[in-house]
């Protein structure tokens, strides 16, 4: 940072030779340019680092799962099949992985008549993850709004978006790369 300052105040201009000047000026902005972007590296990196395993995680257990489909849609009753398909998707896809236990459709059913909030639900059903879908059509495609909470990561850490367009015709497409290996 010294070495920066002081290349910074040599390169602010030279009387004497612009054009020297003016290329340490370009070499400062590299500098600062290299600097800032390793810093966003490491600040990249830190934020999706593994997160450790606290005292509240159960590590051994598998986790239990909540996939909760979207409200029933008013204007669009086509929607409605498409979110069910997608849902039903991702809870075989999840299913399928060792670690994750699908809680059953119609207990999240149940609990989404009850409360249709994360604390509801993941009262109701011990859930250690809750998968929200939401549908935004637009056109002959459809949005996909797959929101993920991880309730047992730390704040900051525990809600993941994704975001997605597809075709209104195949919904499910692409899942397969959004589950975990």
């Amino acid at each position: 940072s010294a070495g920066v300052a002081a290349c910074a105040s040599a390169g602010s201009g030279s009387a004497t030779d612009p054009i020297l000047g003016g290329s340490r000026q370009v070499a400062v902005r590299a500098i600062l340019a290299s600097r800032q972007a390793k810093a966003l590296a490491t600040n990249v990196v830190s934020a999706v680092a593994p997160v450790p395993v606290t005292a509240g995680m159960r590590s051994s257990e598998p986790r239990r799962v909540v996939v909760a489909p979207p409200r029933p849609s008013r204007n669009r009753p086509d929607v409605d099949a498409v979110a069910a398909a997608l849902v039903d998707s991702l809870r075989q896809r999840i299913d399928a992985h060792p670690h994750y236990i699908v809680v059953a459709a119609d207990s999240v059913r149940d609990a989404l008549r009850e409360s249709r909030t994360i604390n509801g639900v993941s009262q109701r059903l011990k859930a250690d993850v809750i998968v929200s879908v939401s549908l935004v059509p637009v056109k002959d495609s459809v949005v996909r709004l797959i929101t993920l909470h991880d309730l047992t990561s730390p704040q900051g850490m525990d809600r993941r978006v994704i975001v997605s367009p597809v075709a209104a015709s195949d919904p499910t497409a692409g899942i397969g790369a959004l589950m975990p290996q």
